[in-house]
């Protein structure tokens, strides 16, 4: 199965080619579903939803 998106550790159109090979997964998405975290991202701060005035 491809992933959807992934999150790698380093820049693999910028890096030499030696280290390459070190290149890492900081995230998966598949199928629209976070397959794999390594936990290194920043976690958004949770935020309330929009509630509208009842009427």
């Amino acid at each position: 199965m491809l992933a959807d998106l992934a999150v790698l550790s380093q820049d693999i159109f910028a890096v030499a080619a030696a280290t390459l090979m070190g290149t890492t997964s900081v995230l998966t998405i598949v199928g629209g579903r976070l397959a794999y975290d390594a936990g290194v991202l920043a976690r958004p701060l949770a935020t309330k939803r929009h509630q509208s005035p009842q009427q």
